[in-house]
């Protein structure tokens, strides 16, 4: 008898389970990889089971996924980053993790992490160091959205601030939402608002829904209006990609993640959950990431191999440099820029650490046809790595390096051959020479470059420089401390002395030995001076009439290259560079025998000193490593050639170099380098050192008056606005408006007054900087008008000719060494005349007159250039007022000079008392053949202030000055 078996119906449910679970993974397994090799760093053991959300595709696609560290050699993947370094590290330890980073990055070429990375945990100079690698900059500000009552987005600011968006008025109450790849996911989670930086681009976006009143009231608050989601970066160097969201909550969980179909699964499910953060990972993460993973993928088949290059080989003969390619020796004539890399906000020891600004410049060098960069010191792996990169990827068109090896300033009791500063010296010459030829390992320190140095771009090393421009008093000291010093080198000696040279001799001996032994190469090494500590004599240098029979200030030290001698020239060469400009010091202005010197547009007194210098420098090449033109707002120094030291606009700067590039050309010089590729905030000038107070702050704002800051021929701009205002009053009439607007940047005090203003008359604007009490309460020459506080300045302009004039109350002008405002009835407002070149007399006892500049005076034309204060164009009239001619000491902390001492001229840093203030009140009067009508309608009831917010980190952008296609047409012609 025939058992009954079991029903076919009850094996088939198992069977569709079973099949439904082993499916997808055979799926799985079929599937080819269509990922690149990615390379995780993240916390080191990952739990049993977990996987972080930011690598999650990587396998899910079939991805090769590697821990690191990896021994593999890799031409190119994805490194995706999952960890971040704690707030509480160490500098060194934070700073060390970074680099390793980016280390990792750079070779992998494609870089990936999430908000998790930036979040406020986080080692706040990490962050700093990564914001600036990736190109992104956090605003302060972080939103979330809420429904405790009512919907809200409810904004922070890292400053304490706050403030909330309502549903229905501002945004429409949703959640905001990410999207990328086509789908949607709401977000419940913080959100940090950032902008794009440099060349970085938005992909995606958060959707907030906001209305157009919420878009106003973000405007008003300063808050970008769009929150990106995504910030990629595309360059030669590194493909680097930001995911705002922090992603790092989110493990990978249940079940296995090699499953067919999983995605497709969890971004629906997640959707169903409420308030399931999660769906942003699965809707708006995983999908851009895949696509991302392909666009890496296919870009690496793209890659072209790194290009062969002939190494060119320098040396310095007889008064020239010469470059020898394949086996072809040619004369070279350097055509260069020197290069102080400090950004705006930064010190001059405070370097970038990002390749691809680098990358950019040298670009941007060579495209105004230059061949060669000189650099002060030694700068972070970063900026060799891209100058490699760069040299590499143009091989036709490369950027040569000149490398200054920068000794301390300051040396105990002025001895350069004190043992510890000249121990110092040798171990940085030593550290330099390894780091340029990729073999540098320089342990953490401060103001210097440190870190690992693996880019050997010794093939485009044209020369070292030793020294720097030292001080007579140095010299003298150094030579007075060290009597009969000789040097005796195994290349170049000083066999006579004086101390200093045997110094320098020794610094350069030890460059070219050290680099012989350890590396089998050579180039030219050059010695630092300027014409201060030239071997000429000058009989009108300065002798002050106090000091009488005294040595003249800037003659009476001497630093010879005559008295150096190259004993083997098996090397590259020997040679001097000089820092020569034609403004300082005086001895170029008032010498006689140089303004005989004339080219086509006629007398030329650099060219006089250049021809007289050079008659004493046989043997060896001379190289002007230093020469250029200030685009300040005013002068520091005049000359009579009309160079002065600033004053002086953009297109003069580029006519003034290349008047300076043909003498040195004609006087037969190896080269010139122009002095600088931008301006530097933290430079100074003897003219506003004293007012720059408190002076560790000054590197947050632009002076424009400080020439010292404005030798770039690329501008760096002030871009922020700050405290905005504005007032709208009517005429009499009624039928049209007159508006008045406010605000401050980084450099200035901006108004803009828009409407119906007059062809004839004049326009006056006062202002009240410190104390309402004190001041003068009217407008000169105007009677009838009074205000109710006191004004320390007045600008007036003549509405006929566009001349405008800033004048300063006689008891608050920096001119007349006044620093503190009074009220006296007798305080009139009058011009700034600033003392510029001192009286002195010459070595006969003649007088040579004392001249002022006039810092009154404020220049018609746009705004584009540093110099000038005043645009008027049809229908409006902008106005902008240096913070430092305001004596403003630090707009970034809201300071001015208050001191009632009276000082003469020499002032020290950080000398006069200031205070803080409230805020500038603003008073305008119009005077026109029509009538006179004051801006406000009522200075009783109305008041217009400026008022000081503050700022820790500037604002800026980066342009091109009027010089540089001047100058590019130039040196592409030399």
């Amino acid at each position: 008898m025939r058992r009954p078996g079991i029903p076919l119906s009850i094996w088939i449910l198992p069977a569709v389970i079973l099949a439904s679970f082993l499916i997808p993974f055979f799926i799985w397994f079929l599937l080819p990889s269509s990922s690149p090799e990615v390379l995780i760093y993240g916390p080191g053991e990952r739990e049993p089971g977990r996987m972080k959300a930011l690598s999650w595709p990587v396998v899910h696609s079939k991805g090769e996924l590697m821990a690191f560290p990896s021994g593999r050699n890799r031409e190119r993947g994805v490194f995706v980053l999952e960890t971040s370094v704690s707030s509480a590290a160490e500098d060194e330890e934070a700073l060390r993790a970074f680099n390793r980073i980016k280390d990792i990055a750079l070779r992998n070429r494609s870089f990936v992490c999430d908000g998790h990375l930036l979040n406020e945990n986080t080692h706040s100079l990490f962050r700093s160091y990564m914001e600036e690698f990736l190109q992104v900059d956090f605003t302060g500000w972080t939103v979330i959205y809420s429904r405790s009552s009512e919907p809200e987005l409810q904004y922070f600011h890292s400053d304490g601030r706050s403030f909330v968006l309502k549903g229905e008025s501002n945004f429409s109450g949703r959640a905001p939402t990410a999207a990328a790849g086509g789908k949607r996911a709401p977000v419940y989670s913080w959100m940090s608002v950032y902008r794009p930086s440099g060349t970085t681009k938005v992909t995606y976006s958060l959707d907030l829904h906001l209305t157009d009143e919420g878009r106003s009231v973000l405007r008003e608050q300063g808050i970008p209006v769009d929150i990106p989601l995504v910030l990629e970066n595309r360059s030669a160097l590194v493909d680097t990609a930001y995911f705002t969201l922090d992603l790092s909550r989110y493990p990978v969980e249940p079940g296995s993640f090699r499953f067919a179909g999983k995605l497709f699964f969890r971004s629906w499910i997640s959707l169903f959950v409420e308030d399931n953060d999660e769906s942003v990972l699965w809707r708006a993460y995983v999908p851009w990431f895949n696509s991302y993973l392909k666009a890496v993928h296919g870009a690496a088949a793209e890659i072209p191999e790194t290009p062969e290059h002939s190494e060119a080989v320098f040396t310095a003969d007889g008064e020239k440099f010469y470059r020898t390619v394949d086996g072809k020796r040619e004369e070279f004539f350097i055509k260069g820029v020197n290069l102080g890399p400090a950004l705006p906000g930064t010190w001059g020891t405070q370097f970038p650490r990002d390749e691809h600004l680098y990358y950019r410049w040298f670009r941007d060098m060579t495209g105004m046809n230059l061949n060669t960069l000189r650099v002060y010191t030694l700068l972070p792996p970063d900026f060799y790595r891209a100058f490699r990169n760069f040299n590499e990827d143009n091989p036709d068109t490369p950027l040569y390096l000149i490398q200054e090896i920068w000794p301390e300033e300051y040396p105990e009791n002025n001895n350069y051959l004190g043992p510890e500063y000249n121990r110092t010296y040798r171990q940085e010459i030593r550290y330099t020479i390894d780091a340029l030829h990729g073999r540098g390992d320089i342990p953490y320190r401060t103001e210097r470059a440190w870190g690992r140095f693996t880019a050997d771009i010794s093939p485009w090393l044209l020369a070292w420089l030793v020294g720097r421009e030292m001080e007579p008093e140095e010299v003298l000291e150094t030579n007075a401390l060290n009597p009969g010093s000789t040097y005796r080198g195994e290349y170049i000696s000083a066999p006579s002395g004086p101390a200093v040279e045997s110094w320098l001799a020794a610094s350069c001996d030890l460059s070219v030995s050290y680099e012989i032994t350890r590396y089998g190469k050579s180039r030219p090494v050059g010695m630092v001076s300027w014409p201060i500590l030239d071997a000429l004599h000058h009989e009108v240098e300065w002798r002050d009439p106090e000091l009488k029979g005294k040595a003249p200030h800037n003659d009476k030290a001497v630093v010879d290259i005559r008295h150096m001698t190259v004993d083997n020239g098996d090397f590259g060469g020997f040679f001097g560079a000089y820092h020569i400009y034609p403004n300082y010091p005086d001895f170029i202005n008032n010498q006689s025998s140089f303004a005989s010197w004339q080219d086509e547009k006629g007398v030329f007194r650099y060219g006089g000193y250049l021809k007289e210098f050079m008659a004493i420098h046989s043997g060896y090449p001379a190289l002007i490593a230093e020469y250029g033109i200030s685009t300040s707002a005013v002068t520091a120094h005049i000359s009579p050639d009309g160079y002065n030291h600033g004053g002086l606009s953009e297109e003069t700067q580029a006519e003034g170099i290349i008047r300076m590039t043909d003498a040195i050309v004609r006087e037969g010089y190896a080269g010139a380098v122009i002095f600088e590729w931008i301006d530097e905030w933290q430079k100074k000038t003897w003219t506003t050192e004293p007012f720059m107070i408190p002076y560790d702050r000054q590197a947050l704002w632009h002076n424009v008056l400080d020439p010292e800051q404005n030798y770039g021929i690329t501008a760096m701009r002030a871009a922020a606005v700050l405290g905005h205002g504005g007032y709208t009053g009517s005429e009499e009439d009624g039928d049209e408006k007159t508006v008045l607007s406010w605000w401050g940047s980084e450099s200035h005090l901006y108004l803009e007054l828009k409407g119906p203003v007059a062809a004839e008359g004049r326009l006056f604007f006062g202002f009240d900087t410190i104390d309402p009490a004190a001041g003068i309460r009217g407008f000169p020459g105007i009677e009838g008008f009074q205000t109710p506080t006191g004004m320390e300045s007045m600008v007036v302009v003549d509405l006929s000719t566009g001349e405008a004039r800033f004048q300063a109350a006689s008891d608050y002008n920096i001119g007349r060494y006044a620093y503190q405002s009074g009220s006296s009835p007798e305080a009139v407002f009058e011009d700034v005349r600033i003392l510029v070149n001192r009286e002195t007399r010459d070595e006969r006892w003649r007088l040579i007159p004392a001249q002022f500049a006039d810092w009154s005076s404020l220049k018609l034309g746009r705004l584009d250039e540093a110099g000038n204060a005043l645009d008027i164009q049809d229908g409006s009239l902008v106005l902008r007022i240096p913070w430092g001619l305001m004596n403003v000491s630090d707009p970034s902390s809201g300071r001015v000079l208050d001191d009632p001492g009276r000082y003469s001229a020499a002032l020290q840093t950080d000398q006069l008392q200031v205070r803080g203030s409230s805020g500038i009140r603003i008073y305008g009067l119009l005077d026109t053949p029509g009538g006179r009508r004051l801006l406000p309608g009522d200075f009783e009831n109305e008041e217009l202030i400026f008022r000081f917010n503050g700022w820790d980190v500037p604002l800026y952008r980066e342009e091109e000055k009027k010089s540089i296609p001047l100058l590019r047409r130039y040196f592409g012609e030399l």
